[in-house]
């Protein structure tokens, strides 16, 4: 404490009063400073369990200079600015979460957090976000759209939803993004602004810039646009492993193919394809 707090003040407390300022003064003339063991951009920022509908959980270890990329991206995507007022929904224990927390504060924004009542009231939520004048915030593609098709005219600047295959939606003045990507290359991978006029099946959008989003076969080759198969993900974003499962990490992430750039690319399971746009289509 500082002496400041107490000085002409009675103290009721029976146990020791540390002067901070006094201590610091005995410790700063006569020690030397402690080393540090700083973490560089190589090391692990975060790990998350994934798969677990699998019923196998493994632990995706991502990288400072993963969660970095991200946040430099997702930061200008939705606008988020010192002051921005953001709300998450997603438990910490899942990557969509990180999504709100780390580019908003990396910002100088304000974070928000559901309780755990209003995370299941859609009119909790609406309220939530009136009062507080929240901007905006991630949701799965379910929630989302169900918070959007309940108020339309919810005074959101935008949403980001993911998780699902997103279908046609009803009108709302709330800006949409349509996001990808697994917990493996650090929470999204491609994203794009739905165009709500849109009938038929929503696109995932374009590679997060930096990063290549690549259709393969069944033998790692890359295939030409329109053509359906494997999306493999590869770039500054993707994940250093599993944590100590060696051989589960060998059979995912592997080496790119010759000539996209990259030396490794991670294979997500999933069919997609680029469509005549040139975005991804999820399979």
């Amino acid at each position: 404490t500082t002496r400041a707090l107490f000085e002409g003040k009675k103290i009721e407390f029976g146990g020791e009063t540390v002067f901070f300022e006094a201590e610091m003064e005995k410790t700063s003339a006569s020690a030397p400073p402690a080393s540090l063991n700083l973490s560089t951009p190589k090391h692990p920022a975060y790990m998350i369990y994934t798969s677990g509908s699998t019923g196998k959980p493994k632990g995706a270890v991502i990288s400072h200079l993963a969660l970095r990329h991200l946040c430099a991206w997702a930061a200008e995507m939705t606008g988020v600015r010192p002051g921005s007022k953001i709300v998450t929904h997603a438990s910490f224990s899942f990557d969509a979460s990180v999504l709100d927390i780390f580019p908003t504060l990396s910002v100088g924004g304000e974070l928000h957090v559901y309780s755990e009542e209003i995370r299941k009231d859609l009119v909790g939520m609406r309220a939530y976000i009136i009062k507080n004048a929240i901007e905006g915030g991630t949701m799965s593609t379910q929630i989302g759209m169900a918070l959007l098709d309940a108020y339309p005219d919810l005074p959101l600047r935008y949403l980001v939803v993911g998780g699902e295959k997103m279908m046609p939606i009803s009108r709302t003045s709330v800006c949409i993004f349509n996001g990808y990507g697994p917990t493996e290359f650090t929470v999204m991978s491609s994203c794009q602004i739905v165009d709500q006029s849109r009938e038929g099946d929503i696109p995932i959008g374009r590679p997060v810039p930096g990063t290549s989003s690549l259709i393969v076969d069944r033998y790692g080759h890359l295939l030409p646009q329109g053509f359906t198969g494997e999306l493999a993900l590869s770039g500054p974003q993707i994940a250093d492993g599993y944590w100590r499962l060696p051989e589960k990490t060998a059979a995912v992430f592997v080496a790119s193919p010759p000539g996209t750039g990259t030396e490794r690319m991670y294979r997500t399971g999933d069919l997609a394809r680029y469509n005549d746009e040139g975005t991804l289509d999820y399979l």
